[in-house]
């Protein structure tokens, strides 16, 4: 899954990384002011109620 976010101010893409992999993010990168990385399948949350 994808996901993006803007970033309201510059970032360092490596620091970004490193918070990332905790979570299971991978291919973070900055496009246009706008942070994209992908979530691996076994990391995501369903979206239905318990």
């Amino acid at each position: 899954m994808k996901v993006q976010y803007p970033l309201k101010k510059a970032a360092d893409i490596k620091e970004i990384k490193e918070s990332l992999k905790p979570f299971g993010g991978r291919c973070a990168k900055i496009v246009d002011g706008t942070l994209e990385y992908q979530i691996k399948e076994e990391n995501e949350k369903p979206l239905t109620k318990p």
